[in-house]
């Protein structure tokens, strides 16, 4: 278990052992791991485990301040041990990911998801784990130390097919019940952000514009100091192809603007291109 850039799980059921139950490792069982990548501001220890996620842990354990959509999926199967390995070199190349990682300055965390389905002796299984490796850059990328799960965190265990859901009433009053609170949560989290141009966001360099106000300003300036210029030189150099092109930015820039008719170029950082322009110009 040397090798950089992958994790280890270890599967593990129950059986009877003369009336006491006992782990056993769970052999040739085939799963499927998804990972994304997030930024969290805290991590909590919970004070419990339950059996039925023992080592994954629930999302209410943390505050996610960021995230990625799924960077990598892969199938497994575990050995004769009950353990499996997910190599995540191949993830670890995704430009996603290392601008993310570059965005959080290396403060990332591995978002796995465990899916193994149902079959002739295994209930379907879920899970989620987070983990945060010991990143480390170097000439060659962004890596980290081989990271052992059930050394460091738990076991996975898997129940049996007869403790399968057979309610689908329970089954789906518990989901309805998530749903809702989601979709109050998402009605909320959209009814704050709509029209609120100040808020701002987390960037990667200092010049990226933190705001869509910013956003808006710099394309009216960019209008301002390059596309109408460009136009007229387009124009009297009779490049028809190039103007026709240089016209159709500058119309979007005005369908984009005009969605926030509050925002002028009066409100942004200035006009970098030449320092004779007026700044209090009005887009066209």
């Amino acid at each position: 278990m040397a090798e950089n850039n992958t994790i280890f799980f270890k599967l593990e059921e129950y059986y009877d052992n003369d009336g006491s139950e006992e782990l056993q490792a769970s052999t040739d069982v085939n799963g499927k791991v998804n990972i994304s990548v997030i930024n969290l501001l805290n991590k909590e220890t919970a004070a419990d485990q339950h059996r039925e996620v023992v080592g994954l842990t629930p999302l209410s354990r943390y505050t996610i301040n960021d995230t990625t959509e799924n960077l990598f999926s892969v199938s497994f199967i575990t050995d004769d041990d009950g353990y499996t390995k997910v190599d995540l070199s191949k993830m670890l190349l995704n430009t996603t990911f290392i601008k993310f990682y570059q965005k959080y300055k290396g403060e990332v965390t591995l978002n796995v998801t465990i899916e193994i389905p149902k079959t002739n002796k295994y209930n379907v299984f879920v899970g989620n784990a987070k983990i945060t490796p010991s990143w480390k850059k170097e000439e060659s990328g962004i890596i980290f130390e081989s990271y052992d799960y059930y050394n460091n965190d738990d076991t996975i265990i898997l129940s049996p097919i007869e403790d399968k859901v057979t309610d689908l009433a329970t089954l789906r009053q518990t989901y309805k019940t998530v749903e809702e609170n989601y979709l109050l949560v998402k009605k909320r989290y959209e009814s704050q952000i709509v029209g609120e141009v100040d808020l701002e966001i987390d960037t990667t360099e200092t010049y990226e514009p933190k705001s869509l106000k910013t956003v808006i300003t710099r394309l009216l300036e960019f209008q301002v100091g390059t596309l109408q210029p460009a136009l007229e030189y387009t124009k009297t150099a009779k490049l028809t192809t190039e103007y026709d092109r240089l016209n159709t930015m500058d119309k979007l820039v005005n369908i984009l603007s005009k969605m926030y008719p509050n925002i002028t170029i009066e409100d942004g950082e200035g006009i970098p291109y030449n320092s004779d322009i007026d700044p209090k110009l009005e887009t066209l």
